[in-house]
């Protein structure tokens, strides 16, 4: 469970999925190691692959922290490149506050953007 999170509190949701988004009470109610917000919608856009053909998509993403909801957001990156979504999924957590070198604690589900369909999980190994 995330430092400070309530027992049974689901972060996120999406319509017609049945969980409902928290409140800004309960959003304020989860310790963040730096105290960011944790409201969803940041849109992040991965291109380091410069000159080069890359095959960007919109992706929706559900990044989960030892298993438990930690953030949802929409990106443009390739679901193919594991180089493109492993900074994704750093950016995200040192965004949070969390040191990189705990990437291994994270998960990453890939779907593209309105597609209920998952392409792959992410994760990275030590």
């Amino acid at each position: 469970m995330p430092p400070g999170a309530k027992e049974g509190l689901q972060l996120g949701g999406r319509e017609g999925d049945g969980v409902a988004d928290p409140t800004d009470a309960e959003l304020e109610s989860i310790e963040r190691p730096n105290g960011s917000d944790l409201r969803l919608g940041t849109i992040h856009d991965v291109d380091r692959n410069e000159g080069g053909a890359m095959s960007r998509e919109a992706l929706d993403l559900v990044i989960r922290h030892n298993g438990w909801k930690f953030q949802e957001r929409t990106v443009s990156a390739d679901p193919n490149d594991s180089d493109d979504l492993r900074q994704v999924l750093l950016d995200a957590i040192k965004r949070d506050g969390w040191d990189e070198r705990r990437i291994d604690e994270f998960e990453m589900d890939v779907r593209y953007a309105n597609d209920r369909r998952l392409v792959t999980t992410f994760a990275v190994t030590s």
